[in-house]
C-alpha cells in the first residue's frame, strides 16, 4: 500500500495541470498547485496552504490523505482558489518502515546542518515552508488515540486556525520551551511560526493505513482549504480564542524515562484518564505510580532491546485557563 501511494504522489508531482490548477514542481516529493489568475499576496509567502505527510516515516496515514485531496482536485470535485502545497517528508524512513533513519526529522528544522538524511531533507523542505502562509502537518500516534487532536506550539493565530478547521477537536498546545529539544532545532510547525506563517500539526490516530484515520485526515484537509480560502480570498476572520468548542489542553506533567529496566503496563493510550497514584508499570520491579491525575499522552513502550531508550516515559495533560495561554511556562500554571 505504501508503494502504491508513493507512486500516485510522484505521478501527481509530474503533472502540468491538476484540475484547473497549474502544478509547480518543487522536487519529486513536493509540489504546489496554483489556480488560474493566482498572484503572490505581497508578504513573501506565495503558498497559501501546505500539507505535509511522512514527517515521521512510519506514520503512513497522511500519504493517502494528501493523495485523496489531490484526486478531488484532479477530478474537479473541488476547485481551489488558493495556492496549495503538498510535501512528503522522510520517504527514506517510510520505505524502511522506520520513524527516522539517523535523526528525528521533526526535531531537525532550523538546524542549518546537513549531517544526516533528515537534516538534508529538512533543509530542502524549509525552502517551501518559508514561503508558506498556513501549514498543517499530518501525524499519527504510536499508541491508540481516543480521537484525533491538534498539537502545536502556542501562538494565537495557530489556535484560531485550529478552531476554524475543526471547532470540536481537542487542542494540545504548549509554550515556554520547545516541544522536546533543548537546542535550536524546531518541529515543522514551530519553524513555520518562526518564519511568520501559521503552523500546526494534527495527530489523526494510531499509525498505519487505518480507514478512520484517513477519513479524519481528508476532512481536516478539506476544512482547512475552506477556512484558508475564506480568510485569504474572502476576507473572513477565524474564530476568536475560546469562541469555538475545542477543549484546550497543555502539559500537566512530563515524566522522564528512568534509568534501569522499565515495563509499562499494557493498554495505555492517548487521552486515557489517569488517576493520581494509579499504577502504570514497573521500574526495576517496583510499581510506577502516577504522581498526578490527568489525561495520558504519548506513553513510551520499548518493545525490543534494539530500540533507543526514550527521553520521556509519558506526558499528562491538564486544562489551562484562556488567560494562561502563552504566559510563562506551561508546566508552571500562571498565578
Amino acid at each position: 500500500m505504501l508503494d502504491e501511494n508513493l507512486a500516485i504522489f510522484y505521478e501527481n508531482s509530474r503533472l502540468k495541470l491538476m484540475g484547473a490548477s497549474a502544478v509547480e514542481a518543487i522536487d519529486d516529493k513536493a509540489f504546489v498547485l496554483r489556480p488560474p489568475a493566482s498572484a503572490p499576496r505581497g508578504n513573501g509567502r506565495d503558498v497559501d496552504l501546505v500539507f505535509m505527510a511522512l514527517n515521521h516515516g512510519n506514520e503512513y496515514g497522511g500519504l493517502p490523505v494528501v493523495n485523496a485531496v489531490c484526486d478531488y482536485i484532479r477530478k474537479g470535485t473541488i476547485s481551489p482558489r488558493i495556492a496549495i502545497g503538498f510535501i512528503l517528508g522522510n520517504v527514506d524512513a517510510a520505505i524502511k518502515g522506520r520513524r527516522f533513519i539517523e535523526r528525528d526529522m521533526n526535531r531537525s528544522f532550523n538546524r542549518g546542518m546537513a549531517e544526516t538524511v533528515e537534516d538534508r531533507r529538512a533543509r530542502d523542505v524549509e525552502k517551501l515552508l518559508k514561503r508558506t502562509q498556513y501549514f498543517v502537518d499530518l501525524h499519527q500516534t504510536i499508541e491508540p488515540s481516543e480521537l484525533p487532536f491538534f498539537v502545536f506550539t502556542y501562538q494565537e493565530s495557530s489556535l484560531r486556525f485550529a478552531q476554524a478547521i475543526a471547532p470540536n477537536l481537542p487542542v494540545v498546545t504548549h509554550w515556554g520551551r520547545p516541544f522536546s529539544s533543548a537546542d535550536d532545532s524546531f518541529t515543522s510547525d514551530e519553524f513555520v511560526n518562526r518564519c511568520g506563517g501559521v503552523g500546526l500539526s494534527i495527530e489523526l490516530g494510531q499509525k498505519g493505513f487505518g480507514v478512520y484515520q484517513i477519513a479524519a485526515g481528508i476532512k481536516v484537509c478539506l476544512d482547512a482549504i475552506t477556512a484558508v480560502t475564506a480568510a485569504l480570498a474572502d476576507g473572513a476572520e477565524f474564530p476568536r480564542v475560546g469562541e469555538a468548542a475545542n477543549p484546550i489542553y497543555t502539559w500537566g506533567d512530563i515524566v522522564p524515562y528512568p534509568a534501569g529496566r522499565v515495563v509499562l503496563d499494557g493498554g495505555l493510550s492517548n487521552f486515557q484518564p489517569i488517576r493520581q497514584g494509579q499504577r502504570l508499570g514497573l521500574h526495576e520491579g517496583k510499581p510506577i505510580l502516577a504522581a498526578k491525575a490527568g489525561l495520558m499522552l504519548f506513553p513510551k513502550y520499548v518493545r525490543s532491546e534494539s530500540e533507543p531508550r526514550p527521553a520521556e516515559l509519558y506526558r499528562l495533560l491538564r486544562r489551562p485557563s484562556l488567560s494562561e495561554l502563552g504566559r510563562g511556562d506551561c508546566l508552571v500554571p500562571a498565578q
